[in-house]
């Protein structure tokens, strides 16, 4: 999984015919993360910025581009995209078959080629604000590599070459004769992966012949293959499914806190039991209970996919109940599943708040525009320092299609999650109709 930005230090627009168009982009390129494991069932999971260093990339692309009529827009475009990282590893490291040793010097490469061919349609044309909307036929050229640098030992490397339809956007706003905002970008998300790239610009003229843009650039993508690393958890999770991170805070520092556990366990004897609740829903959880509900009755929750995604809610009680069986008869260093009695999707979890609000409907925006949404939310937060209203790891966690299985947890605790959804939601709506 990767996350790259781009600073646009330069992009112009400049005619080259009539009706055709020549635009060229440059900028420094930024790795936030970039996640491999290869293969994903059995190799390594390791960071290309974080286990090793990432040097700041040239971003450069250039597309041609030609107009029909007022409404009607074709584009080629190529991308080339080369990352370079280096550093000492602190760990053995199983990579695309090949073992390098903890201490080993090494190079890696992440090469991510693009070339596009875009067709979008203008949808509004206003006196300010032009929005259009089509389709992007990618092929992805790519490459990942890892090899000892100067010392003559043999490395490795992943090639990959695929082609991915893509939702392709643009909304122009005009904020004066020269001046404008534009939102730019190819997205899409799915269950089995996503990819995104997205430009938010300020958008400069200069005369009738020339426009230029300055602004933020992120591309963002993840498979869920066995072949390379991904993000989702299959329909039967279990304790012994590998950890997989997302990038959302929440989530990862979990991961991280049992990894603590698990070694004090092992160095120091810490007599501990891990518990893995799936998601919890009560009138005292702020994730999924109190947390929507606010965004609901404020007229902010927006069902992405249509809700497709599914949950397997457990009830606070349950989760209670859990924890003291684990306490109890659980055996040190195991962990248990605490999972709720059925999957459900998001949009019928989420509707039934909804009713708690007094809401009987909730709006639905296509996933790759509720990701692109929350990753301007979370570029707005660091300019303001304000925390996001959402994420984009928010958004993905409600599109992801995982059920988790709790026998474990029953075989051994004797647990078994006695409320229903149905229950809970009485439960839910219950204390908040208590007076205080």
């Amino acid at each position: 999984m990767k996350r790259l930005s781009c600073l646009l230090v330069l992009a112009l627009v400049a005619p080259a015919a009539a009706n055709w168009y020549v635009d060229v982009e440059a900028g420094p390129v930024f790795s936030g993360y970039n996640d491999v494991r290869i293969p994903g069932n059995t190799g390594t999971l390791f960071s290309l910025t974080d286990d090793l260093k990432a040097r700041t990339a040239f971003g450069f692309r250039a597309r041609v581009s030609k107009t029909f009529g007022d409404r009607h827009w074709v584009s080629v475009l190529v991308a080339p995209l080369r990352v370079h990282s280096y550093g000492t590893l602190d760990r053995d490291v199983l990579f695309a078959g090949q073992l390098f040793p903890a201490s080993s010097r090494v190079n890696a490469l992440y090469r991510f080629d693009s070339y596009r061919l875009t067709y979008r349609y203008g949808l509004v044309r206003a006196r300010r604000f032009n929005l259009d909307l089509g389709l992007t036929a990618k092929i992805r050229d790519a490459e990942i590599g890892m090899d000892y640098g100067p010392i003559m030992l043999p490395g490795a490397s992943k090639k990959n070459t695929g082609f991915v339809p893509i939702i392709s956007f643009r909304a122009d706003w005009s904020l004066s004769q020269r001046l404008g905002l534009v939102l730019d970008g190819d997205a899409l998300a799915a269950p089995q992966g996503r990819a995104e790239d997205v430009t938010a610009a300020l958008r400069v003229g200069f005369g009738d012949r020339v426009v230029a843009r300055v602004g933020y650039r992120m591309l963002e993508g993840g498979s869920d293959v066995d072949e390379v690393y991904g993000f989702s958890a299959g329909m039967d999770t279990t304790e012994g499914t590998a950890h997989q991170y997302s990038h959302e805070p929440y989530c990862d520092t979990k991961l991280d806190a049992e990894e603590v556990v698990r070694e004090l366990i092992r160095d120091r004897g810490l007599p501990a039991v891990i518990v893995q609740p799936t998601e919890v829903f009560g009138p005292d959880d702020e994730n999924w209970t109190m947390g929507p509900l606010r965004l609901i009755r404020k007229g902010r929750m927006l069902l992405a996919s249509g809700g497709s995604g599914l949950v397997q809610l457990v009830y606070q009680d349950d989760v209670v109940d859990g924890i003291l069986a684990a306490a109890r008869h659980g055996r040190v260093g195991e962990a248990y599943i605490l999972g709720g009695p059925a999957v459900t999707t998001v949009r019928e979890y989420f509707l039934e708040l909804a009713r708690i609000a007094g809401k009987e409907r909730l709006p639905s925006v296509p996933g790759w525009l509720a990701i692109a949404a929350a990753g301007l939310a979370e570029f707005g937060s660091r300019l303001s320092g304000r925390p996001p209203a959402f994420t984009r790891g928010a958004v993905r966690g409600t599109m992801v299609h995982a059920g988790y299985r709790s026998d474990k947890a029953r075989d051994e605790l004797g647990f078994v999650a006695k409320t229903d959804l149905a229950t809970g939601l009485k439960q839910i709506r219950e204390r908040l109709s208590e007076p205080g």
